[in-house]
């Protein structure tokens, strides 16, 4: 089975600037590339920060763009998303019995689960009381499949030991470990960091998008507040089979040179 994940599209209204960058032509070009490499993917899952700053505007942007998309797409909420906002434009997205964005999709013994760390008004991300329940309630139905978890927020608590990004990390990480502790967990899917980061985290696997707009400059001596910059955004490629998972990572903004078109024999 093949799914792919893309992050933190940060999507304005229309087709403004962010940073000096144009979010929804990168989305579109990213898609674009995603048909015509992965057109058999079963699932495209964007991991939050679907828009910028939550503005309806900029979600009707990203209706428009993902109307003309042909691979089916799950869309999940992360802290500058708005949840409201997001639903009046998408109502036909997939909630849990309490509103939140959460659900799930079997596949070849696989459940791949989406949960909404979503918190208004906050960069950190959590799993309340209700959505935790909706989780252990789908680990516990998923019986013996193997799952995949896609979120915003990595269920983490340090930042991933980056300066400063402990106060936007997950809050709370032992109730998210505790609710899926009955379930047999592949890999764990997030945004959030703009950065490309691969963890172990609780003895499970957890790989972050850098996401398809601006990057961040990661400095482990001086980092203090983020330096965003317009470097090659990316997006991942999850191949999975039985019990084992690959993920590539995939530039699509620019083309790389071929500098040998074929291995010699």
């Amino acid at each position: 089975m093949k799914i792919i994940q893309l992050s933190d599209t940060h999507l304005v209204a229309g087709d403004g600037e962010l940073f000096g960058l144009h979010p929804a032509r990168r989305l579109l070009k990213c898609l674009k590339h995603i048909v015509a490499h992965h057109g058999d993917a079963e699932l495209v899952v964007f991991t939050g920060d679907l828009v910028h700053d939550g503005d309806p505007l900029a979600y009707l942007a990203l209706k428009e763009i993902v109307a003309h998309f042909s691979l089916p797409i799950r869309l999940l909420l992360g802290n500058h998303d708005h949840r409201e906002n997001f639903r009046g434009v998408f109502p036909g997205c997939e909630v849990d019995e309490n509103g939140f964005v959460q659900s799930s999709f079997d596949k070849d013994g696989v459940r791949c689960i989406f949960l909404d760390t979503h918190v208004p008004d906050e960069g950190y991300g959590l799993l309340c009381s209700a959505r935790l329940e909706w989780l252990r309630s789908c680990v516990s139905a998923a019986g013996d499949k193997r799952l995949l978890i896609f979120m915003h927020h990595a269920p983490e608590g340090t930042g991933f030991g980056v300066p400063g990004f402990s106060d936007i990390a997950f809050v709370d990480p032992e109730s998210f470990w505790n609710a899926v502790a009955a379930g047999h967990v592949l890999q764990i899917f997030a945004g959030h960091y703009h950065l490309p980061v691969n963890a172990v985290v609780n003895g499970h696997p957890v790989v972050v998008s850098r996401g398809t707009s601006h990057q961040i400059v990661l400095d482990l001596a001086n980092f203090r507040r983020p330096e965003f910059v317009d470097a090659e955004p990316t997006y991942n490629v999850i191949l999975v089979g039985g019990d084992s998972v690959c993920v590539h990572e995939w530039s699509f903004l620019n083309e790389s040179t071929i500098v040998r078109p074929h291995m010699p024999k």
